[in-house]
């Protein structure tokens, strides 16, 4: 027997309008890739579509970049955060610098707070380096 799962509309809403926003699409650049209206695509984000096909959600997650089970919630409590778009300098640089790759795997597996003091520190050597160049 197959169990039903009941899902949060509400909450895939808030992820499709997350995802699309930091994909940066409008809602009707949305629709057209998911062949919906643009007030369709408005619908799911205010989750008022409780009837909504496994299929269609799975088209959203495709062209938005996100995992199905993260955007139905049936995930784990570290996919929560929305996802966030990658630039390509920055997959670029982690290419050509294993180094580089190397400390951001050991940071990643830190406590936020460990890698929020990282991040705070990185941000003043650089505001330090950034105050030598000007005094040059």
């Amino acid at each position: 027997m197959t169990q039903k799962v009941k899902l949060n509309f509400k909450m895939i809403g808030e992820r499709i309008k997350n995802s699309r926003k930091a994909a940066g699409m409008t809602q009707r650049d949305l629709a057209g890739l998911v062949n919906l209206s643009e007030g369709s695509v408005s619908k799911y984000e205010h989750g008022k579509v409780e009837d909504a096909a496994t299929k269609k959600l799975a088209e959203f997650a495709k062209v938005l970049g996100v995992e199905l089970t993260w955007l139905l919630g049936l995930g784990n409590e570290n996919e929560l955060r929305p996802p966030v778009k990658i630039d390509e300098r920055i997959i670029d640089a982690l290419q050509g610098n294993p180094v580089l790759c190397d400390f951001l795997l050991k940071i990643i597996n830190l406590s936020e707070k460990q890698q929020e003091e990282i991040i705070a520190t990185g941000q003043f050597l650089v505001s330090q380096r950034s105050k030598q160049r000007q005094d040059k």
